[in-house]
């Protein structure tokens, strides 16, 4: 009972804020998409405070940006630098979200596209333009601003499941939840979405552990459609299995994330892509990651940069073999 009082006070922290961000952005002039717990509290929920919410996430287009960032930052909010990301406020050009907070502890994510794992996004084709011209229309305390149709919203929650490892439990739920509350789901529409932006394999997972663990009505047919090889589903079964973290049986760690968004790419090559993009992305983008001064700098960081890679890459596969024992 505690624990309700106290999802429902942050809750409604967050959606103070968020009405306060709509709001500015909305007198700027800036289209966003109110994605994730903000959207779902108000359409598949009963109430704003039955959806557990960490912060409110919102879309823009990326030609937007700077604008719904000045927006917001004369609204009272203040950009957070995430030093995680090693992207600063003065270099976004590799970076896909700005977190913003005016209150202490209550953030709004400002991000113009889907995922943050550039693993996930170079292989894939994910098109914010697409999802904002199937958006539809949300109305939060009687201001109008929009939300992914149910075919996107289910896509991103999959795609959010993923980025995380599938280690946010409450994704699933709001999986089921957006599936009963809406019947007949649009599936054909879903289909085509994920084979527009190559997210079948990503959305294979998700689905069958809701579909098995919270008896989420997902037809069989719609599995049998996105369901990779089997090679590929015993790769994401050995990195880290979806229905054990759900369960609470597994506990991976971070590292492994990165390598489970590389092996769900619908297509190999990509992939291979990727991989030679991560060892070698260029002067510009070293100079924004690692903070560089100088042009020399940013060429010498080309040669150690690989070095750092294949540290990185040795330390997930120990984590790998030590998770085996």
């Amino acid at each position: 009972m505690h624990r309700d009082y106290a999802t429902a006070a942050r809750n409604l922290l967050i959606y103070a804020e968020l009405i306060h961000a709509l709001r500015a952005l909305d007198a700027a002039g800036v289209p966003v998409i109110v994605l994730k717990g903000a959207a779902l509290a108000e359409t598949i929920y009963g109430s704003i405070v039955d959806r557990p919410m960490g912060d409110a996430d919102l879309l823009a287009r990326i030609r937007d940006r700077d604008m719904a960032r000045s927006a917001l930052e004369a609204a009272g909010f203040k950009a957070q630098v995430d030093a995680r990301r090693r992207f600063g406020l003065a270099g976004m050009a590799f970076a896909t979200e700005i977190t913003f907070y005016r209150t202490a502890g209550t953030l709004i994510e400002l991000h113009w596209n889907l995922t943050s794992s550039a693993w996930i996004l170079r292989p894939s084709a994910l098109d914010v333009e697409a999802l904002f011209q199937a958006a539809q229309p949300l109305e939060i305390d009687g201001l109008r601003t929009l939300q992914l149709s149910p075919p996107d919203t289910l896509l991103h929650l999959c795609v959010h499941l993923v980025q995380h490892g599938f280690a946010h439990p409450v994704g699933y739920t709001d999986i089921s939840h957006l599936l009963s509350r809406y019947q007949p789901f649009p599936w054909e529409a879903f289909l085509s979405r994920v084979k527009q932006f190559r997210l079948r394999t990503i959305c294979y997972f998700p689905l069958e552990v809701s579909a098995s663990a919270l008896s989420a009505p997902i037809p069989q047919a719609i599995l049998d459609a996105l369901r990779p090889p089997g090679w590929q589903q015993r790769l994401v079964w050995l990195i880290a299995d979806p229905g054990r973290v759900l369960s609470g049986e597994a506990n991976y760690p971070p590292e492994r994330n990165s390598l489970l968004h590389l092996v769900v790419a619908d297509r190999p090559l990509e992939v291979l892509h990727t991989v030679a993009w991560f060892f070698f992305p260029g002067p510009r983008h070293l100079t924004d990651r690692y903070e560089l001064r100088g042009r020399i700098s940013a060429y010498l960081a080309c040669l150690w940069h690989p070095l750092v890679v294949l540290w990185r890459g040795a330390v997930i596969a120990f984590m790998l073999a030590w998770g085996r024992r």
